[in-house]
């Protein structure tokens, strides 16, 4: 549904709930946004301790630092908050899975892996959500919550872009909806199409694809208005450079499982990697912090000749502070809302209450005065220790790499994920 942002004062937020020993909260969704959803909830402990534990290292973060446990897709922390709910010992198991799984899992209680808590081990175990955060509201997915039973509230604007891999031709530097939806159904097009060169067209290009659960993967086709199957092609087909690499096969089928195992594929090379047959010439889609790393950031692809940002271009560094102009006044499409997601009654295997959820996501969405549906309440800009109050900090931070957009730095607005942007701040 559409809504017009209400921007008020930080006054009349809604305080925090009872106090409980040891309450553990459990994150999955959105793998694009990790990085600040990690950020958030260790703004949530304020200044007491906090020790967080992540799959790839299995010891805390001081041995390795918040840059790195961001980074990574399964982490625990544990402390004592000093938000959301103040003074209460939690534990916050976080599994960034997809936003297409976060949305199923809460709608049908579905068991996720998530890290044990105890520093130095990487056993896993598996437990419902609490809660996800996702790159596009549930009614651009099959999942579509209803308006009653679950609170769907817009925290932050997600950019996209198409990224070319370490073999692509220096020729190919944008790709157009035409062309992504001549694709959609093979997975591979002719070089020609890309570079208009009748000689190019003995060279193939394949474009490779998230697995189902991606919140990316639906915004890719919505944005181009493809409507109808897209192929069974997720990581190739039959002559595929990417069939060993990080691949994952879920409920929702198989395909690369995050935007950092797809950027490790686009940044495959024939000596690094032994299922890659020739050069690896391929188009991908990614979130802008993974596309930091798919060379360098040097292969970022205009989207129908138009970048993010007038100082993004291909073969040059993505700065760590774009100007976002091109989405912030329209020219640009190719973004959603990232949302978070939560039931109104936590499920029964659940011990944090109703209301103690409602009074953290409020916390971490800047939303007070909230009700059931989508973006029913009043967003306050900076809210302490909420998502925009950490994506500020980072524009403020000269040395900090910001890759998603405040709410209200937009212009325009949509009312739904591929939908036309309009004038005015609406979700």
């Amino acid at each position: 549904m559409k809504k017009i942002l209400s921007i008020l004062s930080l006054a009349g937020l809604i305080g925090a709930g009872s106090v409980q020993a040891q309450t553990p909260i459990y994150i999955d969704g959105s793998s694009a946004f990790k990085v600040n959803v990690y950020n958030a909830c260790k703004a949530l402990f304020g200044g007491n301790s906090v020790t967080v534990n992540a799959v790839s290292n299995g010891v805390s973060s001081s041995t390795y630092g918040d840059t790195y446990n961001s980074s990574q897709s399964l982490w625990t922390m544990t402390g004592t908050l000093q938000y959301g709910l103040p003074s209460t010992p939690v534990i916050i198991y976080a599994d960034f899975n997809g936003s297409v799984q976060g949305i199923h899992s809460l709608l049908n209680a579905d068991s996720i892996a998530f890290l044990t808590n105890s520093v130095g081990f990487t056993n896993q175990f598996t437990h419902r959500a609490t809660f996800c955060f996702s790159d596009v509201d549930s009614s651009a997915t099959s999942y579509p919550f209803d308006g009653v039973n679950y609170y769907e509230l817009p925290v932050a604007v997600q950019p996209f872009v198409y990224v070319k891999s370490s073999g692509c031709p220096a020729s190919v530097t944008n790709i157009n909806i035409q062309q992504v939806l001549s694709v959609a159904n093979g997975g591979v097009l002719p070089l020609s199409f890309y570079t208009g060169k009748a000689s190019d067209a003995t060279t193939n290009v394949y474009f490779v694809n998230r697995n189902l659960d991606s919140g990316t993967r639906v915004t890719t086709f919505a944005d181009a208005a493809y409507i109808g199957n897209v192929g069974n092609w997720y990581f190739g087909g039959t002559n595929y450079y990417f069939s060993s690499l990080s691949l994952g096969n879920t409920i929702y089928g198989p395909g690369y499982t995050s935007g950092g195992n797809l950027a490790g594929a686009l940044n495959a090379t024939a000596t690094n990697s032994g299922s890659i047959i020739g050069q690896n010439i391929a188009i991908g889609y990614l979130g802008l912090s993974d596309a930091k790393s798919v060379n360098g950031g040097l292969n970022v692809l205009s989207y129908n000749g138009v970048y993010p940002s007038s100082d993004i271009t291909t073969g040059s560094l993505i700065p760590n502070h774009p100007a976002f102009d091109k989405i912030i006044n329209g020219s640009y499409s190719y973004w959603a809302y990232e949302c978070l997601d939560f039931p109104v009654t936590p499920d029964g295997t659940q011990t944090i209450t109703g209301a103690n959820l409602k009074s953290l996501a409020q916390t971490l969405s800047g939303w007070s005065g909230i009700s059931p549906g989508e973006g029913q309440g009043v967003f306050t800009p900076g809210t302490t220790a909420s998502i925009d109050a950490d994506i500020a900090a980072l524009q403020s931070n000269g040395t900090a790499k910001v890759v998603v957009l405040r709410l209200h730095d937009l212009n325009v607005g949509r009312s739904a994920v591929g939908g036309p942007i309009s004038q005015g701040l609406t979700y």
